[in-house]
């Protein structure tokens, strides 16, 4: 699985219309502080066109965070499918597209 969605704005200043964004890390950590004990974390990384399996460098990364009951009440059938439909969820990635 992965997310399309165009990237109109970029540090080399130029625009990626068929932006492909793709979770490379995802894993949940323990808090010792927080109300909640356990978040997820997901790092995205975003290629200027789908690189299929040929290696390539990402044009832009995030890295996002929240309470594991968040990503895990979004329908999936595993943890990385709820990690992309929380990820689509999310404000900067409004009218994404699951590819």
């Amino acid at each position: 699985m992965a997310i399309q969605l165009p990237v109109n704005q970029t540090v080399f200043g130029v625009s990626f219309p068929d932006a492909y964004h793709r979770i490379v890390v995802a894993f949940v950590e323990r808090q010792r502080d927080d109300a909640e004990k356990f978040r997820a974390v997901i790092e995205l990384a975003t290629y200027a066109v789908d690189p299929g399996e040929t290696p390539a460098q990402p044009v832009v990364t995030r890295r996002y965070s929240a309470p594991i009951s968040q990503v895990e009440a979004h329908d999936g059938p595993s943890f990385l499918q709820q990690c992309y439909q929380w990820i689509m969820a999310q404000p900067d990635m409004a009218g994404s597209v699951a590819v």
